[in-house]
């Protein structure tokens, strides 16, 4: 270690940095180049364990590195890098589409003026804060050095990567309809250990010494061992096809800068195919329709009392998108084990269907890397009795995606059912009835306006004091075509609360769907404060141009100033009925509609009355 690279790594420590989250010569996949080739920095600063590319902080590139060289290094997710040479040292800001820009220059012996002048905005905690956007924003605070254009360009990427490299490495074992030449719960199975082994052999756990022959038995047994799963053995014919599987994915981009729960969401969406769900009876929510869920819920603001529980939980998108916000909202000096045995007393779901559980818990795994299992997820039939209401607390957050079709005749004799045969409305009557913090649901998108959920959305209105709805288009889901909606609700209001609301109503337009599915890009939003009225309404929609209605409103209408009729109707020709020029027994008025425009005066003409 050169004296320049000991000197910024003494001035990290002294800002709060862990000797473990100071890694040197840190290597990692640049996934925004075509091929995910593997860089290296000579030091990577993090802003807790495990690293990835959420967590970097710094980044230290020895020898004359200018701009332009430190624009490859963006991969690394850093939103600045020292360049070393020599005894001089620059500091460069990355950003998401531009080349690098130096924003100070120092020695050996003024580094620790420059560290001490930035401790406020270096430290782990605030540079943590300003990159985990899903949590609680520093209060009036602007962090100029952060581009979190580059944590969305490097996370689409990752996902695009990780996507690439599952189905072209599955594409051997699968037909063209997706659909395994293998009994596919193995091969889901396999697949997960062998993403778990990927990762921890790419970030040097020691654990990976338990396969380091790299046979498949190996794999599968040391993971096995390490997160206490059941045991999996293949036919001879299977495991040979489960080779290919492991070759593949052993010989992918670099894990080790991933983010674990990235992992976890690709995992699902890639592996799960429409043909295993309608067979399984799994169902997915969309990443960013699951993170903008659990971002409005703003789980961090009570995050050491919160419970956060999904009904239905299918594959656990939403709670992986939970994990992954309480996870960044935690004290950074706690270890993983502490953040683990957190987590999982916090986060619980139930679902009927039992290859949905194992997915939904090997999703989790994944995200939690390197800790165990330990995940409360449960099989039950939530129709079948008062469950759904029971694991429920007045600090419980409820996020859902239930299903969205009515009762059958057979099932209507279900303690939910009695609520309405719809089961979305069913299911958000009996969660309302036992009071959460908040809830957040993925609904049809007839919620917003239809009648047949007035009666739901005026318990919302009269239950909480903040409501957003989202307006979500066609062509959303992986697997259906279906429009939706979100629901989110929090706040409940107290009796010494006044009877207020504030609506935030969000859309995403079809030509933005792309953008919210890989960004999460929210078309427009308008939001209003009222008061509730002593009968709620259940108008939940602030329509579009509301400013406007709302100034007009206390204006005269059409009908204060003129007396309205449904005129003159002719049962015959209209040749004679009408005149340009004034007749006797004729009067001004309009003939017809054709030729008129809009905000324009008509030119009157003489009918015969």
């Amino acid at each position: 270690m050169t004296a320049a690279i000991a000197a910024i790594v003494k001035g990290l420590g002294g800002l709060g940095y862990p000797a473990e989250a100071l890694l040197s010569n840190y290597s990692f996949a640049d996934v925004l180049s075509p091929t995910g080739e593997t860089r290296e920095v000579a030091l990577a600063a993090f802003t807790q364990t495990p690293p990835s590319y959420r967590t970097a902080a710094f980044g230290v590139a020895e020898a004359g590195s200018g701009g332009s060289d430190l624009t490859l290094l963006r991969a690394l997710g850093a939103p600045m890098i020292f360049a070393v040479a020599g005894e001089h040292v620059e500091l460069w800001q990355v950003h998401a589409s531009k080349p690098a820009s130096r924003i100070a220059v120092a020695t050996i012996d003024t580094l620790g003026d420059l560290f001490a002048r930035n401790a406020e905005h270096w430290s782990p905690r605030a540079i943590h804060r300003a990159k985990a956007i899903d949590t609680e924003p520093l209060a009036d605070r602007q962090f100029d050095f952060v581009d979190t254009g580059l944590l969305i360009a490097i996370e689409g990427e990752v996902h695009v990567k990780l996507d690439a490299l599952l189905r072209e490495t599955l594409a051997s074992v699968v037909d063209v309809r997706g659909r395994p030449a293998m009994d596919a719960r193995l091969l889901f199975q396999a697949t997960f250990r062998f993403l778990a082994a990927k990762i921890l052999t790419d970030r040097g756990h020691e654990s990976a010494a338990n396969w380091v022959g790299g046979s498949v038995d190996e794999v599968l047994h040391g993971i096995d061992l390490y997160y206490g799963l059941g045991t999996i053995v293949p036919s001879p014919r299977d495991r040979e096809q489960l080779e290919t599987v492991w070759a593949g994915i052993r010989a992918g981009i670099n894990f080790r800068n991933i983010s674990a729960d990235d992992l976890a969401f690709v995992y699902e969406n890639t592996f799960v195919t429409s043909e295993a769900r309608a067979a399984f009876g799994t169902h997915s929510t969309p990443r960013q329709m699951a993170e903008h869920i659990v971002r409005r819920l703003e789980l961090w603001r009570n995050a050491d009392r919160v419970r956060v529980y999904e009904p239905f939980t299918g594959a656990g998108v939403l709670l992986v998108a939970a994990l992954r916000q309480l996870r960044s909202a935690l004290p950074l000096e706690w270890n993983d084990e502490e953040r683990h045995r957190f987590l999982t007393a916090r986060l619980a779901g139930d679902e009927i269907d039992e290859f949905a559980c194992e997915v939904a818990k090997l999703s989790l795994i994944l995200a939690d890397y390197p800790n165990h299992n330990g995940w409360d997820i449960r099989q039950a039939d939530l129709f079948a009795d008062d469950r759904l209401r029971t694991r429920i607390t007045t600090d419980t957050f409820v996020i859902c995606n239930p299903p969205f079709e009515d009762f059958d005749a057979d099932d209507r004799s279900s303690p939910i059912a009695q609520h309405d045969v719809s089961k979305p409305i069913a299911v958000l009557e009996e969660v309302i009835a036992a009071r959460p913090a908040g809830i957040g649901f993925v609904l049809p998108s007839s919620f917003i306006v239809e009648k047949r959920y007035r009666k739901v959305r005026a318990l919302i209105e009269s239950r909480y004091t903040s409501v957003e709805i989202v307006e979500i288009p066609d062509d959303v889901f992986s697997a259906s075509r279906t429009a939706a909606s979100l629901l989110i609700a929090r706040d409940p209001r107290t009796a010494a609360d006044e009877p207020r609301i504030t609506i935030r109503s969000s859309e995403v337009t079809l030509r933005d769907r792309l953008q919210f599915l890989k960004a999460g890009v929210i078309t427009r939003s308008r939001s209003l404060t009222r008061w509730v009225p002593d009968t709620p309404s259940g108008d939940l929609w602030v329509p579009a141009l509301h400013e406007i209605w709302s100034y007009l409103s206390d204006r005269p209408r059409l009908g204060d100033r003129l007396e309205l009729h449904r005129g003159i109707e002719w049962s015959g020709p209209q040749t004679g009925a009408w005149s340009r020029e004034p007749q006797p027994g004729f009067e001004p008025g309009l003939h017809g509609v054709n030729g008129h425009r809009q905000f324009q005066s008509p030119h009157p003409v003489w009918l015969d009355c």
